[in-house]
C-alpha cells in the first residue's frame, strides 16, 4: 500500500461484494443487511445512488475486474465473509464482549454486529491513508455508533498497536484478521500473533493466510496474470503465505492452538446453498480460528 493513498484493494473486495449483491442468483446467499450495506457503500463512494447507467457502467467495470484477476474471486470474497461472521457470532454468543478487526477495510461487519451488540464494544484497525478516507464515508453514511471506534495504525508495528489503551486486555475478545498477513513480511506476521497472545489473557483469533503452493508462490490458483501486476502496481503485493499442512505446527511453535480450518470445500459445503454449488470460486486462501495455548506452551 501507498502509504499516502487508501487501500486499492479493500475498495476492490468491496467493489466485488457490491457486485456480488446485484447477481439475482446469490441472492439467497447474501443476507439481507449485508448486501444493504454494500450496496450503501459503494453507490455513495462514486455517487451513484441515483444514477441507474452509472450505476449499470459501474457493475460492467466490476466484472471485467474479475475476468481480468480471478474467476470466483467475487464469490469467494462473499464465503470468506460469512464465514469470519459466523465466527465472530460465536464468539459473542459464549461471552465475547470485545471484537477488534484488524485491517477492517471497507467491510460492515462491525457497523453492523455494533447495532445488534450494543453491549460489545467493536474496534476497526486500518492503515491511516485507508481509515481517513473510509471515516469520511462512514461519517456521510452515519455509520457512527457508541460502541464502534476507529484506530489508524501501521501493523508492521504490532506492538505499538497493543500498547494502546484503548483495549481491554483482560475482557474475552475476538480478534479479526482477514486478508491481511499476506501484505506482511514474514517477521511482522509472527510479531503480530505474539503481541496478541502476550496482550489477551482470553482471546480467540480469526485469520486468513495464502497457501503457499511452492516456496515463494503465494498466488490464488488460476490467477490471470494481470494479478500480480495488478498488486504490485498498487503496491500491495502478496509477501507471506504458509503450506496448509505446515499451519497446525506454525501456530503451535507460536503458542497457539488450531481450532478449526476452512479450504475452498468446507466455504461452500457450509456457507453456499445447494443451487449455486456449481459456480466458480477462487482457491488458495484459507480461514483458520485458533486460541492461544495455557501458558504459551
Amino acid at each position: 500500500m501507498k502509504n499516502n493513498r487508501p487501500s486499492a484493494t479493500a475498495l476492490f473486495v468491496a467493489n466485488g461484494m457490491y457486485f456480488n449483491s446485484k447477481r439475482r442468483r446469490l441472492r439467497k446467499d447474501i443476507p439481507e443487511e449485508t448486501r444493504a450495506s454494500f450496496v450503501a457503500l459503494i453507490e455513495n463512494i462514486y455517487g451513484i445512488k441515483r444514477t441507474v447507467l452509472r450505476k449499470r457502467l459501474h457493475l460492467m467495470k466490476c466484472y471485467f475486474s474479475q475476468r481480468f484477476t480471478i474467476d470466483g474471486f467475487y464469490l469467494h470474497f462473499l464465503l470468506r465473509k460469512k464465514c469470519i461472521e459466523h465466527e465472530v457470532l460465536q464468539a459473542i454468543r459464549s461471552g465475547c464482549k470485545q471484537v477488534v478487526i484488524l485491517g477492517a477495510g471497507y467491510d460492515p461487519l462491525g457497523i453492523n454486529l455494533a447495532n445488534k451488540f450494543p453491549e460489545v464494544r467493536f474496534t476497526e484497525v486500518d492503515h491511516p491513508a485507508t481509515s481517513v478516507y473510509k471515516q469520511s464515508v462512514f461519517n456521510r453514511l452515519k455509520w457512527e455508533r457508541p460502541n464502534l471506534f476507529p484506530l489508524s495504525c501501521d501493523l508492521n508495528n504490532a506492538e505499538r498497536l497493543f500498547s494502546s489503551e484503548k483495549f481491554d486486555r483482560h475482557a474475552k475478545t475476538m480478534i479479526v484478521c482477514e486478508a491481511v498477513l499476506m501484505y506482511l513480511p514474514s517477521k511482522a506476521v509472527g510479531g503480530l500473533f505474539d503481541v496478541i497472545r502476550k496482550n489477551f489473557s482470553k482471546c480467540k483469533l480469526v485469520f486468513t493466510f495464502m497457501n503457499e503452493q511452492a516456496p515463494g508462490d503465494y498466488m490464488f490458483r488460476d490467477a490471470h496474470p494481470m494479478t500480480n501486476n495488478y498488486l504490485r502496481l498498487n503496491s500491495e503485493p502478496f509477501t507471506w503465505g504458509i503450506p496448509v499442512l505446515g499451519v497446525e505446527s506454525y501456530l503451535k511453535e507460536r503458542g497457539w492452538r488450531l481450532l478449526d480450518i476452512f479450504d475452498d470445500h468446507r466455504l461452500r459445503k457450509d456457507f453456499l446453498s445447494p443451487a449455486n454449488q456449481d459456480l466458480p470460486l477462487a482457491i488458495g486462501e484459507l480461514i483458520v480460528s485458533c486460541e492461544p495455548l495455557n501458558d504459551g506452551k
